[in-house]
């Protein structure tokens, strides 16, 4: 498929049938990125176009490679994802980020929110879950609409 890089009047990233989303996938742990990548590699629609292991590399691949949307793992050594994710929004608010965390918490997706994620999973989400939410906050350009994972992991 072509990878096409077009962006609207706001900023926000458009879907075009033939274009790819591009995702940034940070972790800290190498084998959950690992997984991650291998996952995503699986849907044709989706280009991982890079991966960092801490918040200060997100930022810096986020301003390289101009990804659609991040998959930002929260509790991070260093700069932690709802920081990463705070500054990454303040530079570049058509990014969507997608927070994950081992852990099923109400307050932590509320505060993964206000730093400006358009969603938040547990990483014991579904690989269907996980994709549909990264389609999701760009069709919608990040209104929310991608579920919240419920399922305690």
């Amino acid at each position: 498929m072509e990878q096409t890089d077009r962006h609207n009047r706001s900023g926000a990233a458009e879907t075009q049938p033939n274009s790819m989303i591009r995702v940034l996938v940070v972790d800290d742990h190498a084998v959950v990125r690992e997984g991650l990548l291998m996952v995503l590699k699986r849907s044709p629609e989706i280009a991982v176009v890079g991966e960092a292991g801490d918040g200060k590399a997100a930022l810096v691949e986020a301003r390289r490679l101009n990804p659609d949307v991040v998959l930002m793992d929260v509790n991070m050594p260093g700069l932690n994802g709802l920081q990463a994710t705070a500054a990454l929004m303040a530079e570049n608010n058509h990014v969507k980020v997608i927070g994950l965390s081992m852990y099923n918490d109400d307050e932590v997706a509320t505060l993964m929110r206000q730093a400006g994620a358009s969603a938040y999973l547990s990483k014991g989400c579904s690989t269907e879950e996980l994709t549909r939410t990264i389609h999701n906050v760009v069709r919608d350009n990040g209104a929310a609409a991608a579920p919240r994972n419920d399922n305690a992991s």
